[in-house]
C-alpha cells in the first residue's frame, strides 16, 4: 500500500501493524524498514502536496480522490472530540510523538545526573535537620547490626551477587559510620539544650549556633560516604510526612476552633472564664460572636484536647 501510494497514514499503519509487533524496539524497526523504503508517515492524505515521483497519471488521480476522502474524514473528526480522538489509542499516540522528541545528548545526561545529585543531597542535609529523621536511620543501623536487615537494603552500590562479596563487612563499615553519626547526632543534642536555656548571651548563642552547624556536617560527611539507598531515604521522608500530616491536622482543628470564637485559643479560654463569672459579659459576648457558654466550653475542650496531641507528637 505504501509503495503504491508513496505514503501512509498513521492510521493505517496502526491498523496494518503486526500483533506481533508490541514493544518500543520492535515498532521502531518496523517504522525504520518503512522509512527506508522511502514510505512517508502522514497525519493524513491532505498533506501530501503532491503525487510522487515516477507515478502514473491513474496513481496521482488515485491520491487525489483519496485525499478528498481524507479531508471528508477529517472534517468530520474535529466535529467530534479530537482531545479523545488523538489519545484514546496509544499506540497511534507513540507513533505521532516519537519523531519529534530529540534524543538526550551526553552534555543532557551529564546535566540531568548533576541535578539527581544536588536534589538527593538537599534531601540528605533536611534529614539531618530532623531529629525524628536522624532517629529512623539510627534504628535502623541497629536492625542492621543484629541481622534483621541487609547491607544492600540500607545502602546502594552493594553487589551481593558478586562472588567476593563480603556481606559482614560491608555491614561493620555501614555500622562504623552510623555510630560517628550517632556520636555527631548526641552531642548536637547537648548544644541544642544548651540553646534553648534562658538568659544566655548573644555572643554565647552565635557560637552554640557554629557548634550545631559544624555537628550537622559532619553528620552529613559521614552519610555521604554512606551512600544511602532511595528507598532508604524515601522510607525516612515519607515518616516525615506523615509526622508533619498530623500536625498540620491537629493545628486546623484549633485553628476552625479559634475561627468559629472569632479569637485566639487563649483569649478564648480567657473569654470564657469572664463569662461565667458574669452573666452580662455572657450576653454581650454571646450576642457579638453568637456561641453560648456551652458553645465556648465545647470549643474549649476541642482546644484542649488538640493541644494534648501536639505535645504527644512532640514527644514522639
Amino acid at each position: 500500500m505504501g509503495t503504491e501510494k508513496g505514503f501512509l497514514t498513521y492510521d493505517e499503519v496502526n491498523t496494518h501493524m503486526p500483533d506481533y509487533i508490541v514493544t518500543q524496539e520492535q515498532i521502531e524497526d518496523w517504522l525504520g524498514d518503512i522509512s527506508a523504503a522511502g514510505i512517508e508517515i502522514v497525519d493524513s492524505a491532505s498533506q501530501v502536496k503532491e503525487a510522487p515521483s515516477g507515478k502514473d497519471k491513474s496513481n496521482s488521480k488515485f491520491v487525489a480522490d483519496l485525499k478528498g476522502k481524507e479531508e471528508k474524514k477529517s472534517k468530520t473528526k474535529k466535529e467530534e472530540d479530537s482531545s479523545y480522538t488523538r489519545t484514546s489509542d496509544p499506540v497511534r499516540m507513540y507513533l505521532r510523538k516519537m519523531g519529534s522528541v530529540s534524543l538526550l545528548t551526553r552534555e543532557g545526561e551529564v546535566e540531568i545526573a548533576k541535578r539527581i545529585e544536588e536534589g538527593e543531597r538537599r534531601i540528605v542535609a533536611a534529614v539531618l535537620n530532623s531529629s525524628t529523621a536522624v532517629e529512623d536511620l539510627l534504628a535502623l543501623g541497629e536492625r542492621l547490626r543484629i541481622g534483621k536487615m541487609r547491607v544492600k537494603d540500607l545502602v546502594k552500590d552493594i553487589d551481593d551477587d558478586d562472588t567476593e562479596f563480603d556481606e559482614k563487612w560491608h555491614a561493620n563499615r555501614v555500622c562504623k559510620i552510623l555510630d560517628k553519626v550517632r556520636a555527631h547526632h548526641q552531642n548536637r543534642g547537648k548544644v541544642l539544650e544548651q540553646f534553648v536555656e534562658r538568659g544566655i548571651s548573644e555572643s554565647k548563642k552565635k557560637k552554640l549556633r557554629e557548634e550545631l552547624n559544624t555537628f550537622r556536617e559532619q553528620m552529613y560527611e559521614e552519610l555521604s560516604t554512606l551512600r544511602l539507598n532511595k528507598n532508604t531515604v524515601d522510607k525516612i521522608v515519607a515518616d516525615l510526612k506523615t509526622t508533619m500530616a498530623k500536625v498540620h491536622r491537629v493545628e486546623a482543628q484549633i485553628e476552625a476552633c479559634e475561627r468559629r470564637a472569632r479569637m485566639p485559643a487563649k483569649d478564648l479560654r480567657k473569654t470564657l472564664r469572664e463569662m461565667k463569672a458574669n452573666g452580662t459579659k455572657a450576653r454581650t459576648v454571646g450576642r457579638r460572636v453568637r456561641l453560648t457558654v456551652d458553645d465556648f466550653e465545647m470549643l474549649d475542650r476541642k482546644i484542649r484536647v488538640a493541644t494534648k496531641k501536639l505535645k504527644l507528637l512532640e514527644a514522639d
